[in-house]
C-alpha cells in the first residue's frame, strides 16, 4: 500500500515518526516505536519520545512544538550547562512500518530553542521553532549606521577569516579566561569581538583579550575543550571604518555610513 493509502486507513496504517536532529556534525536520529528502524539508509534509535500536537492553518508558521524525551540521550546532554555555540535543528517526519516503499513524508522543520529539565532532571523538554516563522517579521538587510552592518568574515564583509586566525594550545582555564600561549603576538590580534572556535562547529565569542588570555562570555564545556586542547582563534572586528582600513585594509567593502553628521536638524534646527 502507498503511504496516502496506509494514512487513510483505519485498520492498516502503522505510523511511526522519525526525528532527525543535527548539531553541526553530529546527527540523532530517533524513532517512536520499540526497535531499531532503517529507512532509506538511515538507521533510527528508539526512545521514549513525545510531542505536542502540530497547528496546520495561519498559526503553523509560529507555533512553537514541545519534545520530551530522558535527559539521559545524548542529545539534551549536550545543553546541561553551557549551550552549544550552533542551534540545532529538527526534522520530523511520518512513516508507516507496513510501507514496502519506505515512503516518508516532511511533516515539521523547525531550529531548537531551548532545552529544560524537568521531574529531577530525569525529563528533557525541548522547544523548537518551526521554520517558517521568521517569515513573520520584516528584517531590514541595511540600515543606516555609522558602524558596518556587515557580519565579519560573511560575503559582503569580504575578508578571509583564514588569514585571521590563530591556532594555538589551551594552557590555563580561569572560569571564562582562556590563556592561549602565542595569541597576543598573532595575526588573529586584537581578538575581542571575535571568536574561539572548537572542533567542527562549536565556538565562544570573545569579549575582551589581554595578551594571550581570551575572556570568553560563556566557557566551553570541560568535555569538549581543557588545558591541552588545540583551539582556532579568529580576530574580531569593532565595526568600525578605523578598524576595517587599519585592521583588514577593505575599506572598500565596508557596510555602513562612516559619515553619517552627529548633528540632527530635525531636533536642533540648522542654527
Amino acid at each position: 500500500m502507498t503511504f496516502i493509502a496506509q494514512e487513510l486507513s483505519q485498520e492498516d496504517g502503522q505510523p511511526i515518526e522519525l526525528y532527525e536532529f543535527r548539531l553541526g556534525t553530529e546527527e540523532f536520529n530517533l524513532n517512536t516505536s520499540e526497535d531499531t528502524l532503517t529507512f532509506a539508509g538511515v538507521v533510527y534509535s528508539p526512545v521514549a519520545i513525545s510531542r505536542t500536537n502540530l497547528i496546520a492553518g495561519p498559526e503553523e508558521r509560529t507555533e512553537i512544538i514541545s519534545l520530551e524525551l530522558p535527559a539521559s540521550h545524548p542529545l539534551p546532554r549536550k545543553y546541561i550547562n553551557i549551550v552549544p555555540g550552533t542551534a540545532a535543528s529538527l526534522t520530523l517526519k511520518r512513516v508507516h512500518r507496513t510501507d514496502a516503499g519506505d515512503q516518508t513524508v516532511v511533516i515539521f522543520k523547525g531550529i531548537v530553542r531551548s532545552v529544560g529539565f524537568s521531574l529531577n532532571g530525569t525529563k528533557a523538554m525541548i522547544a523548537v521553532l518551526p521554520l517558517t516563522r521568521g517569515l513573520n517579521r520584516s528584517i531590514p538587510r541595511m540600515l543606516y549606521s555609522g558602524i558596518c552592518n556587515h557580519v565579519l568574515y560573511d560575503d559582503r564583509c569580504g575578508v578571509n577569516r583564514l588569514a585571521f586566525r590563530f591556532i594555538g594550545t589551551v594552557s590555563v582555564i580561569n572560569g571564562n579566561d582562556y590563556t592561549i600561549p602565542g595569541l597576543g603576538a598573532s595575526v588573529a590580534t586584537p581578538a575581542t569581538s571575535g571568536f574561539v572556535k572548537v572542533g567542527a562547529v562549536d565556538f565562544r565569542l570573545v569579549r575582551s583579550q589581554s595578551g594571550d588570555v581570551v575572556t570568553l562570555l560563556l566557557p566551553f564545556n570541560t568535555t569538549d575543550v581543557d588545558v591541552g586542547t588545540q583551539v582556532e582563534v579568529f580576530a574580531g572586528c569593532d565595526h568600525t571604518i578605523a578598524v576595517c582600513k587599519t585592521q583588514f585594509d577593505i575599506v572598500i567593502n565596508y557596510g555602513g555610513f562612516a559619515f553619517v553628521p552627529l548633528r540632527n536638524p530635525f531636533e536642533s534646527g540648522l542654527d
